[in-house]
């Protein structure tokens, strides 16, 4: 049986299929809670994963992720509602394991991504014609206003739906400093004439979604932000439209609106209240150029050696030294703008030495490029193909949230 923190995680005569997440938080439950279609959900106190296990005839990874991940957010909810703990998922997409059966070949796969924070800055001294360093101009001091208090707030919020209301409170409270809202006026009316009012929303226009040959920037955002995100946030009635907090598709809706307000936010910002943001920025073109030729040379490199992990270690630490490596390469298909994915499988039964993996690492080249850990390791047993997919992010300093928790 394979074991994932000491948790059974494949048994061929029960458990075929399933994924583990990362937890947020350390917790204190020990439950096994049974879901619809055989679903079980398994929380362990002494491991930092949320296991759902079942046998699932899905053959296709990505509706199994869909499906386990939708059986672990309605395990939350009842243990929730029954009093036995309130607990998150830390990066959904970003670190898991899922394993599935296909063809009866038992498949395990293990994802994860990193983040590449990366950002310049430049100072400029200006020298006169009598060789003085010249003031120049003042820099506006910002300005205070209270719509800066939802801004932060949209900013600290580990949840995707809070940051959401929380930056349209400040976009409409921006607003209605440039345009008042007359008694008696509608909402809708107000908000279409303020944004005409406002002519840098026509910067945005490309990231707004494609309506009618007649439709404006004014109409596609009152549509995409008011009509369809903001409306079904703020009201949920059965029977009527709304946004389910941690549905994937929902998030999707609400993470790339949540992208555009908060544009029109900072943009808003600038003009009324003068603020001072520095920004420069990587482009994914950039980061592809960088990053794609290199990884193309890899390995991924297993052990067993539980030691905690360390930003100064190397390939010649005895660690990686005696670690079973296998050829990994560059993932075209699974790489889009801003993230490029390493790929890479091996049949567990060729791995030499390293009968639980609690480490794995990426080598590049002559470098060691990144190191995972296994909390409590991982048992391959049952298992006919290893699969990695290790992904690297670029991560723009300074520039406004867009992770939250699941």
């Amino acid at each position: 049986m394979a074991k994932l923190s000491n948790n059974t995680i494949i048994n061929k005569d029960k458990y075929q299929a399933g994924i583990a997440f990362n937890l947020s938080v350390k917790h204190e439950l020990n439950e096994n809670v049974r879901l619809q279609n055989g679903w079980e959900l398994v929380l362990d106190s002494n491991s930092q994963y949320i296991i759902v296990r079942g046998n699932s005839t899905e053959t296709d990874p990505e509706a199994l992720f869909n499906e386990c991940y939708e059986m672990v957010q309605r395990g939350l909810d009842l243990l929730s509602i029954n009093g036995k703990g309130d607990i998150s998922i830390q990066d959904v997409v970003d670190d898991y394991t899922i394993w599935w059966k296909d063809n009866n070949k038992q498949i395990l796969r293990i994802v994860r991504v990193s983040d590449f924070t990366m950002g310049s800055s430049t100072e400029i001294t200006i020298i006169d014609a009598n060789g003085n360093e010249s003031k120049g101009n003042k820099v506006t001091p910002t300005k205070y206003h209270e719509s800066l208090r939802y801004y932060r707030l949209s900013q600290i919020t580990d949840d995707l739906f809070d940051s959401f209301r929380n930056m349209y409170l400040s976009f409409e409270l921006l607003l209605s400093l440039q345009t008042v809202r007359r008694r008696g006026e509608k909402e809708g009316d107000w908000l279409k004439k303020a944004l005409n009012e406002f002519k840098q929303l026509q910067q945005i226009s490309h990231m707004l979604k494609p309506m009618n040959a007649n439709a404006n920037v004014v109409d596609k955002f009152y549509k995409q932000i008011y009509v369809d995100v903001r409306c079904c946030l703020f009201h949920a009635k059965e029977g009527k439209r709304r946004l389910l907090p941690q549905d994937l598709d929902d998030r999707k809706k609400v993470g790339e609106s949540l992208d555009i307000l908060t544009q029109v936010v900072l943009m808003l910002a600038s003009k009324l209240l003068h603020t001072n943001r520095e920004n420069s920025v990587i482009t994914n073109i950039g980061f592809s150029s960088m990053m794609d030729n290199v990884l193309n040379n890899s390995k991924i490199l297993l052990s067993n050696s539980d030691k905690a992990l360390s930003k100064v270690e190397t390939l010649s630490d005895s660690i990686h030294k005696e670690s079973f490596s296998f050829r990994s390469s560059f993932s075209k298909d699974l790489s889009i703008p801003g993230l490029r994915f390493v790929a890479a499988s091996i049949d567990p039964s060729k791995i030499m030495n390293v009968d639980t993996i609690n480490r794995f690492a990426l080598q590049v080249e002559e470098e060691l490029f990144s190191v995972h850990h296994i909390n409590k390791g991982l048992t391959l047993e049952n298992i006919d193909e290893l699969q990695f997919q290790l992904g690297y992010r670029l991560d723009n300093k300074n520039l406004p949230k867009r992770r939250f928790k699941y």
